[in-house]
């Protein structure tokens, strides 16, 4: 469908096409658009009117976008935990303390925050304290498939979680990994292509 309103220089119909719906909100989309009348006209020749109009459906259609790939592909559940003030209260007392007492105030603080709910799925128990093999430092808490998932995973909600965690949230200071069974966590080495190579000694 063409545009058919009159050129402005010769009078001729514009053979342009006519606006169509983002696509989004189009004819071949589940959240099509049928109350809205579109106007006969391309996007060079659109009255004030018809312009808001279609400002109007882009804003529609990323709206829409934005709520699916919330559903597909949400942030973590702990940037939605509000941290109130009697949290940050009990984080200066924390940095005014030395000593053990320090870790062992800021795990209580950090399972008190997230009150048994994992940081990055929020439905899951948190049974598990994630940290970073890295630097041994604590992230928070996760439930075991979360915790098993966010070590395979680079995309998505696990990304996400890795850049803003639940002690970084909170503000506590660093908190190095303890294991009741190996003891203190210590960094991991660094990836040797050629030493870890995996298919080494295969025979191919």
């Amino acid at each position: 469908m063409t545009c058919g309103r009159p050129r402005r220089a010769d009078g001729r119909p514009c053979q342009s096409h006519r606006v169509v719906l983002p696509p989004l909100l189009g004819a071949q989309s589940m959240f099509r658009v049928t109350d809205i009348r579109l106007p006969e006209s391309c996007c060079h020749h659109l009255t004030a009117a018809e312009r808001a109009l279609m400002d109007s459906l882009r804003a529609r259609e990323a709206a829409e976008l934005a709520r699916i790939r919330a559903q597909i592909d949400p942030d973590p559940a702990c940037w939605r935990w509000p941290v109130t003030a009697e949290h940050r209260a009990r984080v200066a007392a924390i940095y005014a303390c030395n000593g053990p007492v320090v870790r062992e105030r800021s795990m209580r603080l950090l399972r008190d925050w997230q009150d048994g709910r994992c940081a990055i799925c929020g439905t899951g128990v948190a049974e598990v304290t994630d940290h970073d093999h890295k630097t041994t430092l604590v992230r928070g808490r996760l439930c075991k498939s979360c915790n098993v998932r966010e070590g395979f995973d680079p995309d998505g909600p696990f990304a996400r979680y890795r850049l803003r965690y639940p002690v970084a949230i909170l503000g506590l200071p660093p908190i190095r990994y303890y294991s009741p069974i190996t003891g203190w966590a210590e960094p991991a080495a660094p990836y040797d292509r050629w030493r870890d190579n995996p298919m080494k000694g295969v025979g191919l």
